[in-house]
């Protein structure tokens, strides 16, 4: 078995950042290291680990220069959680190192000159910006200097997964990432289960009765908490339900029971508690009905931003017939419809699309069919011939991109405009480069939806070349 080795390399100059948080180095000789904890302009010496001739991690020993970007986290858990990895990166460096992202992958990947991409759209608010929040219960992830302590250790804890450690949690006591009352909410029911003796799931062991929990909120500050058991036991939970009831009377609170080996939760049915049973969030003039188990952006102000900039790019003048393939819950195609003759949403998630028939009934949009399937299926069966041709396709995909077989059937149609929105520059500038065979890149607007991670979204405006 081979064995690892360390290596000191003086003065790496930290050029860009990846997108798991790490400073991309290089070295006098021009080699390329992943540094941990380090931001784009610091200069560092560095310790590396090479095993295999590969190095499987880098630190820095000492910074000789910090970053103009450099600043000091504000969560005492960053460095643990893994949840905001850019946090000791200015905001403003962010948004530059995320519109360098998209400026790379356009002409990089898609082989775009000179692609026109707007100043990127940032949030107002960089703390607090998020709607809904999972936490687990389970054993408590010790930091190193805790176990050097001659000091009764907390075992149990409740927050989120220890990043590439998933039996262990690290003990989250004030989360940035969610407005009140969710910390009030975590830490009340982390302290009654404390002061009750209630177990927590153990993952390895698949016993203890307190798994999860999801905490959603909305603009209008209302609050729905779905508490997830690991065990029925009914005396334990309904005394906790109480107990939440009387701290928190004007939240919505939720119960599934939970003894599957995973913690998907979507064949499992909620059982209501107590509060008015679901949110209304706003986006524009359109209302949302809210859940248990409903799909929904998960930062609702950037997601208004970001249909503002696609109703944009779509120009739509009325009469247009639209597709929004991929469409989740149909909120993109919802919020277009007041301006087309008709929208067809195609989404292979059965739940989001029972939300999608809901809203659509909540707003009185009667212009909008919703299909039930894969897009890749659908082409292939026709529907572009069924419904009419379009005059306008939104490609919303996953992080993987467009089904490589559906290429033809959008470059086939030859329809006027497509605006693609993606979470991944990437793979959306592979696609682009497939569909440049019929159309050109117009313009790009990035929207930053999560601060202090390297996650971006762009919206993208492609006509057919005539």
């Amino acid at each position: 078995m081979s064995k690892s080795k360390v290596i000191e390399v003086t003065e790496i100059s930290i050029v860009d950042i990846g997108d798991q948080g790490q400073g991309v180095g290089r070295a006098p000789d021009g080699k390329v290291y992943m540094v941990q904890n380090t931001v784009p302009g610091d200069i560092v010496h560095i310790e590396a680990k090479i095993r295999r001739g590969k190095v499987s991690y880098a630190r820095p020993t000492s910074r000789i220069k910090d970053s103009e970007y450099r600043v000091t986290p504000f969560c005492a858990h960053f460095g643990s959680c893994g949840g905001c990895k850019w946090q000791h990166m200015s905001y403003e460096g962010q948004l530059k190192y995320k519109q360098k992202n998209v400026f790379d992958a356009l002409t990089r990947i898609g082989g775009i000159q000179d692609p026109d991409i707007r100043p990127i759209s940032g949030v107002d608010q960089d703390r607090y910006y998020r709607n809904k929040l999972e936490f687990s219960f389970g054993a408590r992830w010790l930091e190193p200097d805790e176990l050097n302590q001659d000091v009764p250790l907390i075992r149990q804890a409740l927050g989120f997964h220890r990043p590439g450690s998933f039996e262990k949690i690290i003990n989250v006591d004030h989360c940035y990432l969610q407005n009140d009352p969710s910390n009030a909410i975590r830490n009340f029911i982390k302290d009654y289960s404390t002061e009750h003796n209630l177990s927590y799931y153990n993952v390895k062991e698949h016993n203890g009765l307190l798994r999860n929990i999801t905490v959603r909120t909305n603009v209008a500050g209302d609050c729905m908490v779905t508490l997830i058991f690991g065990e029925d036991q009914p005396a334990n939970i309904e005394s906790i339900n109480q107990a939440i009831q009387e701290q928190f009377p004007n939240i919505t609170l939720y119960n599934i029971i939970n003894t599957k080996w995973n913690d998907s939760i979507f064949n499992l049915t909620p059982v209501f508690i107590f509060g008015q049973g679901y949110l209304i969030e706003k986006l524009g003039d359109l209302k949302f009905k809210i859940g248990p188990k409903s799909f929904f952006q998960t930062n609702s102000k950037q997601a208004f931003r970001l249909y503002q900039f696609t109703e944009e790019f779509a120009n739509l003048q009325g009469n247009e017939i639209v597709y929004d393939l991929y469409s989740g819950t149909g909120t993109i195609g919802l919020y277009l419809a007041h301006k087309a003759s008709k929208v067809i949403c195609v989404e292979e998630i059965k739940e989001a699309v029972d939300d999608a028939h809901i809203n659509a009934e909540l707003n009185k949009i009667n212009n909008a069919t919703f299909y039930t399937g894969d897009v890749m299926k659908m082409l292939k069966e026709g529907i572009f011939e069924k419904e009419g041709k379009p005059d306008l396709i939104i490609l919303d995909p996953p992080r993987a991109g467009l089904h490589q077989d559906s290429i033809p059937f959008l470059t086939d149609i030859e329809v006027p405009r497509i605006v693609y929105i993606s979470c991944n520059p990437a793979t959306q500038a592979r696609d682009i480069k497939l569909l440049s065979t019929k159309y050109r890149h117009i313009v790009s607007q990035p929207v930053d939806m999560f601060p202090h991670t390297a996650h971006i979204e762009n919206v993208t405006l492609l006509e057919l070349i005539k």
